[in-house]
């Protein structure tokens, strides 16, 4: 009997102490759609990212206005990598420009999600995202979220940045070809 409650304890402390160590990241993406395109992605020879921007940045203290515009800028680069990646925008013709505003950034507790773990201190960024052509015309337009709430030593806001690009990329991919 000794052995078995002694065993239980080992195991409860390798479970507090090594779970949160495993780089294990748990979050959501997902893009709602406030204007479907008025044309498939498809027509559109080229992509522009605008730099993304901070709504709001001039209310924030010095260390949230750092984090916002740093992840800002994380989901810019990761949204151009991902498209360079693709073959969907190759060649001449009319440019599809891709702005998105930071509307919600909430960067959570990483300590929070390293010790209690669950769920406790997930973060989430919110962007308005907007595609417009050449003319300046709105073809489409929604918001992307990614969230975070794990990861090594409680996850990071870069891994929120990460699924927000996804996110638009999974709404181009799904309105590339075909018009609903």
């Amino acid at each position: 009997m000794k052995t078995m409650i002694r065993s239980g304890r080992t195991g409860l402390w390798f479970a507090c102490f090594t779970i949160p160590l495993l780089g294990v990241s748990c979050g959501s993406r997902s893009f709602n759609v406030q204007q479907r395109p008025s044309a498939p992605f498809k027509t559109f020879g080229q992509v522009v990212v605008e730099p993304f921007t901070v709504d709001g940045v001039e209310k924030l203290g010095l260390v949230e206005k750092t984090k916002a515009l740093d992840a800002a800028a994380k989901m810019t680069q990761y949204l151009k990598e991902r498209l360079e990646g693709t073959n969907w925008f190759k060649g001449g013709g009319q440019a599809l420009t891709i702005k998105g505003l930071v509307v919600g950034f909430d960067p959570g507790s990483q300590a929070m999600r390293y010790w209690v773990g669950f769920g406790a201190g997930t973060g989430e960024i919110i962007v308005d995202t907007t595609f417009s052509n050449t003319s300046g015309n709105l073809v489409a337009r929604g918001n992307s979220r990614g969230s975070v709430s794990g990861g090594w030593f409680g996850g990071s806001t870069s891994s929120a940045c990460d699924r927000v690009a996804k996110a638009i990329m999974d709404f181009i991919k799904a309105n590339h070809e075909k018009l609903e």
